[in-house]
Protein backbone atom coordinates (compact mmCIF):
# COMPACT_ATOMS: atom_id res chain seq x y z
CA UNK A 1 0.00 0.00 0.00
CA UNK A 2 1.44 3.36 -0.96
CA UNK A 3 1.99 6.02 1.68
CA UNK A 4 -0.40 8.31 -0.22
CA UNK A 5 -3.14 5.71 -0.11
CA UNK A 6 -2.55 4.91 3.55
CA UNK A 7 -2.59 8.61 4.38
CA UNK A 8 -6.06 8.78 2.87
CA UNK A 9 -7.13 5.84 5.04
CA UNK A 10 -5.72 7.49 8.15
CA UNK A 11 -7.18 10.90 7.39
CA UNK A 12 -9.73 12.09 9.97
CA UNK A 13 -12.37 9.36 10.17
CA UNK A 14 -15.86 10.14 11.46
CA UNK A 15 -17.11 7.74 14.11
CA UNK A 16 -20.90 7.65 13.90
CA UNK A 17 -23.08 6.55 16.75
CA UNK A 18 -26.05 7.56 18.89
CA UNK A 19 -26.55 10.78 16.97
CA UNK A 20 -23.02 12.05 17.48
CA UNK A 21 -19.79 12.02 15.51
CA UNK A 22 -16.19 12.32 16.58
CA UNK A 23 -13.16 12.46 14.30
CA UNK A 24 -10.11 10.33 14.87
CA UNK A 25 -7.05 12.57 15.20
CA UNK A 26 -3.80 11.82 13.42
CA UNK A 27 -0.12 12.77 13.61
CA UNK A 28 2.32 12.46 10.70
CA UNK A 29 5.96 13.56 10.80
CA UNK A 30 8.53 11.72 8.69
CA UNK A 31 8.68 8.07 9.72
CA UNK A 32 6.57 8.64 12.87
CA UNK A 33 2.78 8.55 12.90
CA UNK A 34 -0.04 8.51 15.41
CA UNK A 35 -3.77 7.93 15.60
CA UNK A 36 -6.15 8.57 18.51
CA UNK A 37 -9.81 7.63 18.57
CA UNK A 38 -12.57 7.07 21.13
CA UNK A 39 -10.77 4.06 22.62
CA UNK A 40 -7.16 5.19 22.78
CA UNK A 41 -4.01 6.07 20.87
CA UNK A 42 -1.48 4.26 18.71
CA UNK A 43 1.89 5.83 17.95
CA UNK A 44 4.52 4.15 15.81
CA UNK A 45 7.85 4.66 14.12
CA UNK A 46 8.89 2.82 10.96
CA UNK A 47 12.20 1.57 9.55
CA UNK A 48 14.11 3.93 7.31
CA UNK A 49 13.78 1.76 4.18
CA UNK A 50 11.08 -0.57 2.87
CA UNK A 51 13.79 -3.12 2.04
CA UNK A 52 14.57 -3.43 5.77
CA UNK A 53 11.15 -3.11 7.41
CA UNK A 54 10.70 -2.77 11.14
CA UNK A 55 8.61 -0.81 13.64
CA UNK A 56 8.07 0.21 17.23
CA UNK A 57 4.46 0.74 18.33
CA UNK A 58 3.00 2.24 21.51
CA UNK A 59 -0.69 1.65 22.24
CA UNK A 60 -2.45 3.47 25.08
CA UNK A 61 -6.00 2.76 26.26
CA UNK A 62 -7.95 3.10 29.49
CA UNK A 63 -6.80 -0.45 30.31
CA UNK A 64 -3.10 0.41 30.14
CA UNK A 65 -0.37 0.57 27.55
CA UNK A 66 1.92 -1.81 25.69
CA UNK A 67 5.02 -1.39 23.57
CA UNK A 68 5.62 -3.60 20.54
CA UNK A 69 8.81 -4.11 18.54
CA UNK A 70 8.75 -5.88 15.19
CA UNK A 71 11.25 -6.63 12.43
CA UNK A 72 11.45 -8.59 9.21
CA UNK A 73 12.99 -12.05 9.56
CA UNK A 74 15.41 -13.25 6.91
CA UNK A 75 15.84 -16.80 8.21
CA UNK A 76 13.25 -19.01 6.55
CA UNK A 77 12.54 -21.39 9.38
CA UNK A 78 9.86 -21.47 12.07
CA UNK A 79 11.61 -21.29 15.42
CA UNK A 80 11.89 -19.33 18.62
CA UNK A 81 14.29 -16.42 18.29
CA UNK A 82 15.74 -13.60 20.36
CA UNK A 83 14.97 -10.06 19.28
CA UNK A 84 17.88 -7.70 19.99
CA UNK A 85 16.92 -4.03 20.46
CA UNK A 86 19.25 -1.06 20.95
CA UNK A 87 18.46 2.64 21.32
CA UNK A 88 21.48 4.92 20.89
CA UNK A 89 22.19 8.64 20.99
CA UNK A 90 24.08 10.72 18.43
CA UNK A 91 27.46 9.74 19.92
CA UNK A 92 26.58 6.05 19.72
CA UNK A 93 26.08 5.60 23.46
CA UNK A 94 23.44 2.97 24.26
CA UNK A 95 20.52 4.52 26.13
CA UNK A 96 18.49 1.32 26.39
CA UNK A 97 18.93 -2.21 25.12
CA UNK A 98 17.34 -5.59 25.61
CA UNK A 99 17.15 -9.07 24.14
CA UNK A 100 13.56 -10.26 24.23
CA UNK A 101 11.87 -13.53 23.28
CA UNK A 102 10.42 -13.03 19.83
CA UNK A 103 8.19 -15.03 17.56
CA UNK A 104 10.42 -15.90 14.64
CA UNK A 105 8.09 -17.49 12.13
CA UNK A 106 8.34 -15.84 8.74
CA UNK A 107 7.85 -13.06 7.80
CA UNK A 108 8.43 -11.09 10.99
CA UNK A 109 9.42 -11.39 14.59
CA UNK A 110 7.57 -9.49 17.29
CA UNK A 111 8.13 -8.80 21.00
CA UNK A 112 5.82 -7.00 23.44
CA UNK A 113 6.54 -5.14 26.69
CA UNK A 114 3.63 -4.76 29.13
CA UNK A 115 5.45 -3.57 32.26
CA UNK A 116 4.58 0.10 32.63
CA UNK A 117 7.79 1.09 34.41
CA UNK A 118 9.90 -0.52 31.69
CA UNK A 119 7.79 1.13 29.01
CA UNK A 120 8.51 4.47 30.66
CA UNK A 121 12.25 3.84 30.49
CA UNK A 122 12.05 2.89 26.82
CA UNK A 123 10.01 5.98 25.97
CA UNK A 124 12.56 8.21 27.70
CA UNK A 125 15.29 6.60 25.60
CA UNK A 126 13.26 6.99 22.39
CA UNK A 127 12.80 10.70 23.07
CA UNK A 128 16.49 11.26 23.83
CA UNK A 129 17.98 8.95 21.22
CA UNK A 130 18.70 9.27 17.53
CA UNK A 131 18.26 5.67 16.32
CA UNK A 132 16.67 2.37 17.26
CA UNK A 133 18.12 -0.84 15.83
CA UNK A 134 16.50 -4.25 16.06
CA UNK A 135 16.65 -7.72 14.61
CA UNK A 136 17.07 -11.40 15.38
CA UNK A 137 20.35 -12.34 17.02
CA UNK A 138 20.57 -15.29 14.60
CA UNK A 139 20.27 -13.07 11.50
CA UNK A 140 22.52 -10.35 10.04
CA UNK A 141 22.00 -7.48 12.45
CA UNK A 142 20.31 -5.04 12.46
CA UNK A 143 17.28 -6.09 10.45
CA UNK A 144 15.91 -2.54 10.70
CA UNK A 145 16.95 0.92 11.82
CA UNK A 146 14.32 3.42 13.00
CA UNK A 147 15.28 7.09 13.11
CA UNK A 148 14.09 8.91 16.24
CA UNK A 149 14.13 12.53 15.12
CA UNK A 150 10.34 12.79 15.37
CA UNK A 151 9.83 10.30 18.20
CA UNK A 152 9.52 12.91 20.96
CA UNK A 153 6.91 15.06 19.14
CA UNK A 154 4.89 11.96 18.26
CA UNK A 155 4.94 10.48 21.75
CA UNK A 156 4.17 13.85 23.38
CA UNK A 157 1.27 14.31 20.94
CA UNK A 158 -0.33 10.99 21.85
CA UNK A 159 0.06 11.50 25.59
CA UNK A 160 -1.76 14.83 25.36
CA UNK A 161 -4.83 13.39 23.63
CA UNK A 162 -8.04 12.75 25.61
CA UNK A 163 -9.18 10.03 23.21
CA UNK A 164 -10.07 7.55 25.94
CA UNK A 165 -12.66 9.89 27.45
CA UNK A 166 -15.06 9.60 24.51
CA UNK A 167 -17.42 6.71 23.85
CA UNK A 168 -17.13 4.64 20.66
CA UNK A 169 -20.23 4.19 18.50
CA UNK A 170 -22.54 1.29 19.30
CA UNK A 171 -23.86 -1.35 16.89
CA UNK A 172 -26.78 -3.43 18.16
CA UNK A 173 -27.39 -6.82 16.64
CA UNK A 174 -30.06 -9.51 17.02
CA UNK A 175 -29.35 -12.88 18.68
CA UNK A 176 -27.52 -15.43 16.60
CA UNK A 177 -29.36 -18.27 14.90
CA UNK A 178 -28.41 -21.92 14.77
CA UNK A 179 -27.20 -22.84 11.28
CA UNK A 180 -29.91 -25.44 10.77
CA UNK A 181 -30.46 -27.15 7.46
CA UNK A 182 -30.14 -24.96 4.39
CA UNK A 183 -31.18 -25.32 0.79
CA UNK A 184 -28.96 -27.01 -1.81
CA UNK A 185 -26.26 -24.72 -3.17
CA UNK A 186 -27.95 -22.46 -5.75
CA UNK A 187 -26.50 -22.72 -9.29
CA UNK A 188 -25.45 -19.05 -9.21
CA UNK A 189 -23.38 -19.75 -6.11
CA UNK A 190 -21.92 -22.97 -7.43
CA UNK A 191 -20.78 -21.24 -10.65
CA UNK A 192 -19.44 -18.10 -8.96
CA UNK A 193 -15.82 -19.30 -8.98
CA UNK A 194 -13.88 -21.62 -11.24
CA UNK A 195 -12.00 -22.76 -8.13
CA UNK A 196 -12.83 -22.17 -4.46
CA UNK A 197 -10.37 -21.57 -1.65
CA UNK A 198 -12.99 -20.91 1.04
CA UNK A 199 -16.75 -21.28 1.30
CA UNK A 200 -19.21 -20.42 4.07
CA UNK A 201 -22.95 -20.12 4.62
CA UNK A 202 -24.35 -17.75 7.23
CA UNK A 203 -27.97 -17.77 8.40
CA UNK A 204 -28.76 -14.09 8.98
CA UNK A 205 -32.48 -14.60 9.61
CA UNK A 206 -34.90 -17.53 9.35
CA UNK A 207 -35.53 -16.58 5.72
CA UNK A 208 -32.10 -15.12 4.78
CA UNK A 209 -28.89 -17.03 4.06
CA UNK A 210 -25.59 -15.42 3.04
CA UNK A 211 -23.28 -17.48 0.80
CA UNK A 212 -19.60 -16.48 0.87
CA UNK A 213 -17.17 -17.72 -1.79
CA UNK A 214 -13.50 -16.84 -2.16
CA UNK A 215 -12.21 -17.54 -5.66
CA UNK A 216 -8.75 -19.10 -5.52
CA UNK A 217 -6.00 -18.01 -7.87
CA UNK A 218 -2.42 -16.84 -8.12
CA UNK A 219 -3.16 -13.39 -6.67
CA UNK A 220 -2.68 -12.75 -2.96
CA UNK A 221 -6.10 -11.07 -2.89
CA UNK A 222 -8.83 -13.57 -3.70
CA UNK A 223 -12.03 -12.05 -5.04
CA UNK A 224 -15.02 -12.66 -2.83
CA UNK A 225 -18.41 -13.54 -4.32
CA UNK A 226 -21.35 -12.99 -2.00
CA UNK A 227 -24.94 -14.10 -2.61
CA UNK A 228 -28.08 -13.73 -0.50
CA UNK A 229 -30.95 -16.20 -0.78
CA UNK A 230 -34.15 -17.04 1.03
CA UNK A 231 -34.65 -20.36 2.80
CA UNK A 232 -35.59 -22.04 -0.49
CA UNK A 233 -32.40 -20.88 -2.28
CA UNK A 234 -34.01 -18.08 -4.32
CA UNK A 235 -31.63 -15.17 -4.91
CA UNK A 236 -32.30 -11.91 -3.08
CA UNK A 237 -30.65 -8.46 -3.38
CA UNK A 238 -27.44 -8.24 -1.37
CA UNK A 239 -27.63 -6.34 1.92
CA UNK A 240 -25.80 -3.09 2.43
CA UNK A 241 -22.27 -2.97 3.86
CA UNK A 242 -20.53 -0.33 5.94
CA UNK A 243 -21.86 3.15 6.53
CA UNK A 244 -23.74 3.82 3.30
CA UNK A 245 -26.61 2.22 1.42
CA UNK A 246 -26.41 -0.39 -1.30
CA UNK A 247 -24.02 -2.98 -2.60
CA UNK A 248 -20.76 -4.56 -1.62
CA UNK A 249 -17.42 -2.81 -1.20
CA UNK A 250 -15.71 -3.23 -4.61
CA UNK A 251 -12.43 -4.18 -2.87
CA UNK A 252 -14.01 -6.97 -0.84
CA UNK A 253 -11.48 -9.82 -0.88
CA UNK A 254 -10.16 -12.66 1.28
CA UNK A 255 -13.47 -12.82 3.16
CA UNK A 256 -13.87 -15.00 6.24
CA UNK A 257 -16.70 -15.53 8.71
CA UNK A 258 -16.14 -16.37 12.38
CA UNK A 259 -19.12 -18.45 13.54
CA UNK A 260 -18.23 -17.95 17.21
CA UNK A 261 -18.05 -14.14 17.19
CA UNK A 262 -20.40 -13.78 14.19
CA UNK A 263 -18.01 -11.34 12.54
CA UNK A 264 -17.55 -11.11 8.77
CA UNK A 265 -14.04 -9.96 7.82
CA UNK A 266 -12.27 -8.90 4.63
CA UNK A 267 -8.54 -8.39 4.19
CA UNK A 268 -6.82 -6.54 1.36
CA UNK A 269 -3.13 -7.45 1.35
CA UNK A 270 -0.46 -5.35 -0.31
CA UNK A 271 2.23 -8.02 -0.17
CA UNK A 272 2.32 -11.81 0.03
CA UNK A 273 3.36 -11.93 3.67
CA UNK A 274 0.61 -9.69 5.01
CA UNK A 275 2.88 -6.95 6.34
CA UNK A 276 0.65 -4.21 4.96
CA UNK A 277 -2.90 -3.75 3.77
CA UNK A 278 -6.34 -3.17 5.20
CA UNK A 279 -8.82 -5.19 7.24
CA UNK A 280 -12.53 -4.53 7.78
CA UNK A 281 -14.91 -6.32 10.17
CA UNK A 282 -18.71 -6.23 10.07
CA UNK A 283 -21.61 -7.68 12.07
CA UNK A 284 -25.18 -8.21 10.91
CA UNK A 285 -27.51 -5.71 12.65
CA UNK A 286 -30.73 -7.12 11.24
CA UNK A 287 -30.81 -4.92 8.14
CA UNK A 288 -27.21 -4.55 6.94
CA UNK A 289 -23.63 -5.47 7.73
CA UNK A 290 -22.49 -2.67 10.04
CA UNK A 291 -18.79 -1.80 10.11
CA UNK A 292 -17.32 -2.37 13.57
CA UNK A 293 -13.58 -2.18 12.88
CA UNK A 294 -11.20 -0.99 10.21
CA UNK A 295 -7.43 -1.30 10.48
CA UNK A 296 -4.61 -0.64 8.01
CA UNK A 297 -0.84 -0.42 7.82
CA UNK A 298 1.84 0.76 5.45
CA UNK A 299 4.46 -1.71 4.21
CA UNK A 300 6.76 -1.59 7.24
CA UNK A 301 6.57 -5.28 8.15
CA UNK A 302 3.90 -4.70 10.79
CA UNK A 303 2.14 -7.77 12.16
CA UNK A 304 -1.60 -7.68 11.45
CA UNK A 305 -2.30 -7.85 15.18
CA UNK A 306 -0.67 -4.40 15.47
CA UNK A 307 -2.28 -2.64 12.50
CA UNK A 308 -3.56 0.76 13.73
CA UNK A 309 -7.33 0.89 14.02
CA UNK A 310 -8.86 3.70 11.99
CA UNK A 311 -12.46 2.93 12.96
CA UNK A 312 -14.06 0.87 15.69
CA UNK A 313 -17.45 0.35 17.28
CA UNK A 314 -18.84 -1.56 20.25
CA UNK A 315 -21.20 -4.47 19.57
CA UNK A 316 -24.20 -4.93 21.85
CA UNK A 317 -26.71 -7.79 21.80
CA UNK A 318 -30.35 -6.83 21.59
Amino acid sequence: MSKTRLAALLAPVLLFGAGSARAAETFDAGNWRGLCDAVGCSTWGAGETLSKPGYVLLTETAGGRRLVFGAHVRAQRPSEGQLRIEIADKAGAILWSSTLPGRADRPSTRAVIYDDAEIGRVLDALKAGTSLKLGLTSDPWPAATILLKNAAPALDWSRAKPGVTASPPVVRRPPGLSPGGGPPTPPEVAKACEALSEFATVRLAPDKILWVSNCSGAAINEDAKLHLTDASGRLLPLPAFGEGPGGVDPELANVTYDYQTRVLSARFRDNRYGGCGQRRDWVWDGARFALIREASADCIGMDEADWPTTFRAVVEER
